[in-house]
Parts: structure tokens; sequence; C-alpha cells
């Protein structure tokens, strides 16, 4: 189980700004959304072609009183449905991936204010990491500046395995979102003087009827000199 403590929460929060709930947020006790949902969860990583490999996976999810906590929530779910776009030369991780279920990231545990206190595990997908350096390596083959587009690959995997881990934790304000956008910027040096960036965006859009979690977007840009790469992913609440 992945487990926030005060401390960790804080010294994210006021890194990246995101998960500090309005204080009338904080003031009232949150009335959970009836019945069931359909949680929805998009992932696209950009390869070095501008080609995209993009999985969505749906849970049916529903709100219950949280048995640990006064006051707090716990979203129950179950995987329902699991779609994967990638280009056909890489086939094999894709359907390797569809047979894969994520149901490990429930029960999520919410503090009456809506925050997300505990989460199951949100593991990275080892087949679409294997998938986009096996695409990396594929372009590195192509033109004649070989040796520089393979230091550009190694660099570029390099990158995004560190920032990889900033999918793998939920936005403390993602299910009742607190509003407004963040953005940070991370420079990260590499050997032989070379240097590269990661950026993060992030925004989350509440339903207006009730402050329920619309629509939410991480926005993640790898940047060495001229070659970017992007990872998006999305989050939204459905009803069924």
């Amino acid at each position: 189980m992945v487990s926030m403590t005060r401390r960790a929460w804080l010294g994210m929060s006021m890194a990246t700004g995101i998960g500090f709930a309005s204080p009338a947020l904080a003031m009232h006790q949150l009335i959970p959304p009836p019945g069931q949902w359909k949680l929805r969860r998009s992932i696209a990583r950009e390869l070095a072609d501008g080609a995209f490999i993009t999985i969505v996976r749906e849970w049916r999810v529903a709100f219950q009183p949280d048995p640990l906590s006064a006051g707090g929530l716990q979203l129950q779910g179950e995987e329902i449905a699991v779609e994967v776009d990638a280009p056909p030369a890489l086939a094999p991780f894709a359907e390797l991936e569809r047979g894969r279920t994520v149901s490990g990231l429930f029960p999520i545990r919410l503090s009456p204010s809506g925050l997300i206190l505990t989460t199951g595990a949100l593991s990275a997908c080892d087949q679409v990491a294997k998938a986009v350096a096996l695409a990396e390596s594929a372009f590195a083959q192509r033109g004649a500046s070989q040796v520089r587009r393979e230091q550009l690959r190694q660099y570029m995997v390099q990158i995004q395995s560190q920032a990889q881990p900033l999918l793998e934790t939920l936005p403390p304000d993602l299910l009742h979102p607190a509003g407004g956008t963040i953005e940070t910027v991370q420079p990260v040096n590499l050997p032989g003087g070379e240097t590269g960036e990661f950026r993060l965006e992030y925004w989350a859009r509440s339903q207006a009827d009730c402050g329920w979690l619309d629509e939410a977007q991480r926005l993640i840009t790898t940047t060495i000199g001229g070659s970017t790469r992007v990872s998006r992913e999305t989050w939204a609440l459905l009803p069924i």
C-alpha cells in the first residue's frame, strides 16, 4: 500500500503547489456521489518519430464510508476495460499490456476534505517502458547521424525514467480538485556536459454541481536540445 505521510504531502505540496485544499473545502464534510461511477485514466507516451503509445483504462468505482477514518471516504473499484493503441511494430507489447489488469490501485482512502491519504499500487507499465526503449532504438538506427541519435536516445530514456515516478503517485486533490494550474520545471545534468529538463504541468477541474472530479491532466515534457517527448495523463470521473 502506498501511504503519503503529512510531512511528505506538505513537502510535495510546497514544491509543486499540488494538493492544497481551499479553506472552504476543509471546513465541511464531503457528500459522496451516490451509486456507481466510472473512473477513466488515459496515458499517451510520445515516441521518437512522433507516434504515440496510448493506454486507456476504466474502473467501475463507488464511494463508501472509510471505517478507518471518522468522516473519511473510501473509493473501491474494479477494472472493466482497457484499450491500447500503438504502432504496428509494437503490437506484441500492446497485446501484453491488454492482458494486464490494474486493480491494485484500490481502495483509495480520502480525508474528510477529499484529499487522497493512501492508495494501492499504481505501478508503471514495464511493457510500455520496454516498447518506448525499443522504438527509440529503432529511431536511432535511421539517418547518417547514427551515433548522435543513439546518444540522444540514451539520454532521453534516462530523463524519462526520472520523470516516470511522477505518474505513479496520484495528486492528493485528484478526486476533489482544489482548482488552479501547477507548472514546475526540473533541469537534468547528463554526461558529457549535455543538459536537459522535464516540465510538469497539472490541472484539475471539478464537476460544477458537486465539486468532485470532472477531468484532470498531467503533462510531462522531456527535452534535450531540440529533441522533445511528451507524456500525457488524463483522469475523468464519469456516471455509469
